[in-house]
């Protein structure tokens, strides 16, 4: 305990914010994220904060290291520490999910993945009714993935609930755990916790030691520390050691403070050090665990470590890293023998017995093989897959057919997790046609002459046609769509002449995609007899029948059906722990919500692609994921966010030339630039998009969607003859393909280019036709900005009724979709049917202070402390002032302001 004091010497200012941020009284979910380099007194600082807690409830937990691979440890220490009659008011589905994922219990079900979920949010939630529930987690860095997953699940829906996360984490680039920065924002407190100054350090190091130490010498312990507390407690203790308290002297200081625990841990009995050791390499390390009790109380009256109950914790993870880096690779290998005679759990006694392994074992292969199968039946793919990998070291080289097994079962589970340079590596000696299928699937990006060379080379139709589908696919990518689709005819020759269902089945899917680019859509008895083989594979597949119907059917806005097929698919993957395909089924959902006009679902689906996307590695589908939360970001108003993710995408694409999602990204940036209202700048960016569609030879516009905005902005620019030939193109597709989508958007492009050109008359004309084909499709987003473009043109030849009736449609459907760019478009044409009519009469009582405060020239920070309340609450009500007053910036609200006063 006099560590944890020492360590909080110089840390007064620290700790009252920590102190007034948990004495707040605002009953919203926040978070407070304590960061700084190893050794700097985080730990300290968050656990003296939550000691001085009286009213909340605190439920605490402080993974190390060796944790991070225990998947849901974090979620089962958590849940252990509410208690378990939290867990009694669960629906029962969703206490057995706890009970077999997070709680282990072994005689439950499989779980599914998000009754998980829902359950963790769930217990949360009822603890969180009772009295505010503080959830603190020292050392975030170290939560394991599957966890992480589920606190990321909670933050996301938790809106009005009284639960603060105290998180302490090392410093470091990456952004703020479990995606706090995006659903906090403002709730989200941050304290970088620095190097202590000369007086902070003094102060410490005569705590500690119970003397002064003189100043010359004070300063060089503090220079070479940079001023991390226990930087310089180690320090200051190797000096001692040496004698080395003349100032005059060199001092001899430790190169790092690795080395200078090293020092501290040879000073140690050699039962201490493998105490030590066995407590650093235990998952969850008790007295039992290590074995040696004398050995940890030295331990512990040194310092270094201290007992959580009957759990063991180091002083600092760094002491952990050096205690078990300082025994050595045998004495390793015996703590992970020990760990494995001693711990009940199954999968931690494999992976104990495959680092205690120096040589090849089939039978300790076999058992970590077993571990991996069970781990990835949870849906832990990463941690099975790594079981998997040490299971294929392990095995002998005379068990050459045990190898093969697991090289390719290695490879399926790295594949799931997007690690395609993982599948090559770990099949690089497999010679097998099994093997060779696998590396073809995970070669990226347009370059198919991998796939070339086994054409040349192979003469099994298995592996064939594998190759003939990967080709395919590259070409398609690569933007060469008629090659594309000559050679997927070649894959379903070959699959049907090996007589291989699953390979038919993907190459299916993809034939249909291929020509439905073109323009063809497959009739039913197709669709049923496609969809019929893959199911009686048992499985499904990337862009296999059931995906291509979904995606063929959103291209025609048959969207329930096509929602239909995609949740199907999705639903597979999800219990497969296909973390890649997932990630690609998802990408096509968000895409379809945005279509139906559901864009917070979409954006609901962008969270979890952005959950996914740090599980892979491959950039293709990367490219993908950023164009779907880009997709949705946008349609939402986000637009600055949408604008950094669709770059972001393009580039990506354009690295790996992948030549579809380069197209999708550039889109979002030309909508996000014609939702912003920056015409030039869309017209710069759709105008040659459109061209490059075409080129790509896609004749089905409903696919990029191109040509509707980009005829919108070259009419607002004048290149009328362009945009005329773009709406002329969209009515012949139309026509030939009995796209009513095509039709209905056709029709309102001829009518903004009529507008253009003077014909006020012929734009109304049209623009009523749009509104009755619109009334055939899914898209009330669509349909609101025909409303809108309607509207402007009943505005401006006076007809303020219908003008008003028209906006009013309009408002009322971006508002129900969620397009707040749209929404305060449409808000601000209203308010011009009768000048500033009634919109002042139309504000809250906090709407109208915060208008008032804001348009006198206050700062929203300002404003939250006139108003007690938050800065958020303040943005928000803003938001609703700037749509209801139709302005669009501070400076507009202040002439209006200006104005309502003269």
């Amino acid at each position: 305990m006099t560590a944890v004091i020492g360590l909080l010497v110089g840390r007064e200012r620290e700790l009252e914010a920590l102190d007034a941020f948990l004495r707040r009284s605002d009953p919203r979910p926040a978070a407070y994220l304590i960061e700084g380099m190893p050794g700097v007194g985080k730990t300290a600082l968050w656990g003296a904060a939550l000691d001085r807690l009286d009213r909340p409830r605190v439920v605490r937990c402080a993974p190390a290291e060796a944790e991070a691979q225990h998947p849901f440890g974090v979620a089962g220490d958590l849940l252990a520490a509410m208690g378990r009659g939290v867990l009694d008011d669960l629906p029962a589905p969703q206490q057995r999910a706890l009970a077999a994922a997070v709680l282990r219990e072994s005689d439950a079900p499989e779980p599914d993945p998000r009754t998980v979920a829902l359950g963790f949010l769930g217990a949360v939630q009822a603890l969180a009714a009772e009295r505010p529930l503080v959830i603190a987690i020292d050392d975030c860095q170290w939560v394991d993935r599957s966890s992480a997953d589920l606190l990321a699940f909670a933050a996301r829906r938790l809106e009005q609930a009284p639960v603060t996360l105290m998180l302490t984490r090392r410093s470091g680039d990456a952004p703020p755990p479990f995606e706090l920065e995006r659903t906090l924002r403002d709730d989200l407190h941050r304290l970088a916790v620095g190097p202590l100054g000369l007086g902070g350090t003094h102060r410490l190091l005569r705590q500690r030691f119970g003397h002064p130490f003189p100043r010359p010498l004070l300063r060089r312990i503090h220079e070479a520390s940079g001023g991390t507390p226990l930087y310089s407690i180690e320090i200051a203790r190797s000096v001692e050691a040496r004698g080395e308290i003349d100032p005059a002297a060199p001092i001899a200081i430790p190169p790092s403070l690795g080395a200078a625990i090293q020092e501290r841990l040879a000073g140690e009995r050699p039962e201490v050090r493998v105490a030590l050791a066995t407590a650093a390499a235990a998952v969850r390390p008790t007295a039992f665990l290590v074995g040696d009790d004398a050995a940890l109380d030295r331990a512990v009256a040194a310092g270094l470590v201290s007992f959580d109950g009957d759990r063991v914790r180091f002083s600092h993870p760094l002491v952990a890293s050096e205690a078990f880096a300082v025994v050595g690779a045998e004495g390793r290998r015996n703590v992970h023998r020990r760990l494995a005679r001693v711990t009940d759990d199954p999968d931690e006694r494999a992976r104990h017995l495959a680092l205690a392994s120096s040589e090849p074992d089939e039978e300790v292969a076999a058992e970590v093989e077993r571990a991996a199968e069970r781990l990835a039946s949870r849906g832990a793919t990463e941690e099975a897959a790594e079981l998997a990998q040490l299971a294929v070291r392990l095995t002998p080289a005379d068990a050459a057919d045990a190898a093969a097994r697991r090289r390719l079962r290695s490879a399926d589970l790295l594949y799931r997790m997007g690690d395609n340079q993982g599948v090559r590596d770990v099949l690089a000696e497999e010679q097998g046609s099994e093997a060779i299928m696998r590396v073809l699937e995970s070669y990226e990006g347009a370059d198919h002459a991998i796939a070339d060379r086994v054409l040349a080379a192979e003469t099994d139709p298995r592996v064939r046609t594998a190759a003939y589908r990967v080709r395919a696919a590259m070409l398609m990518s690569a933007g060469d769509s008629a090659a594309a689709r000559e050679t997927i005819r070649a894959a379903v020759e070959s699959a049907e002449q090996a007589g291989d269902p699953t390979q038919l089945a993907a190459c299916l899917g993809m034939t249909a995609v291929y020509a439905a680019m073109v323009g063809e859509m497959q009739p039913e008895d197709w669709w049923r007899h496609a969809i019929a083989v893959e199911r009686g594979t048992g499985a499904m597949f990337e862009y296999g029948p059931l995906q291509a119907r979904g995606m063929c059917f959103m291209w025609r806005d048959r969207i329930d059906e096509a929602r239909a097929a995609l949740e199907e698919v999705h639903a597979w993957a999800r219990a497969a722990g296909d973390h890649n395909f997932r990630g690609g089924v998802l990408v096509h959902l968000t895409e379809l919500e945005c279509r139906a006009g559901r864009f917070r679902e979409a954006m609901q689906h962008g969270l979890t692609i952005m959950d996914l996307s740090g599980k892979t590695d491959a950039e293709q589908p990367r490219a993908g994921e950023l164009y779907a939360v880009a997709l949705a970001e946008a349609h939402l108003g986000r637009l600055d966010g949408a604008e950094a993710h669709a770059r972001e995408g393009a580039a990506t694409s354009e690295a790996v030339g992948d030549r579809i999602f380069l197209m999708q990204n550039r889109a979002v940036l030309g909508f996000v630039a014609l939702s912003r209202g920056e015409a030039p700048a869309a017209a710069a960016l759709l105008s040659p998009l459109a061209d490059d569609v075409e080129e790509f030879g896609c004749r089905d516009p409903g696919i990029f969607q191109v040509l509707p905005n980009a005829v919108d902005v070259l009419a607002a620019t004048g290149a009328l003859a362009e945009a005329r030939g773009h709406a002329e193109t969209l009515l012949a597709r139309g026509r030939s393909l009995d796209s009513v989508w095509a039709l209905a958007l056709g029709v309102r492009s001829e009518a903004l280019v009529a507008l253009a050109a003077g014909d006020a008359d012929r734009a109304r004309g049209q623009l009523e036709v749009a509104l009755e084909l619109h009334q055939q499709l899914p898209s009330p987003f669509e349909r609101a900005r025909t409303l809108l473009a309607l509207g402007r043109i009943e505005r401006r030849a006076k007809r303020r009724g219908r003008a008003r009736e028209l906006l009013e449609q309009a408002t009322e459907l971006f508002e129900q979709c969620g397009a707040s760019a749209w929404e305060s478009r449409a808000r601000q044409e209203r308010a011009r049917v009768s000048g500033r009519g009634r919109a002042t009469a139309d504000l809250t009582a906090t709407e109208q202070r915060v208008a008032e405060l804001v348009g006198e020239g206050w700062s929203n920070k300002e404003v939250a402390a006139e108003l007690f309340v938050s800065v958020r609450t303040v943005e928000t009500n803003l938001t609703r002032v700037y749509a209801k007053l139709g302005v669009r910036n501070r400076a507009e609200l202040a002439r209006r302001s200006a104005d309502d006063r003269v």
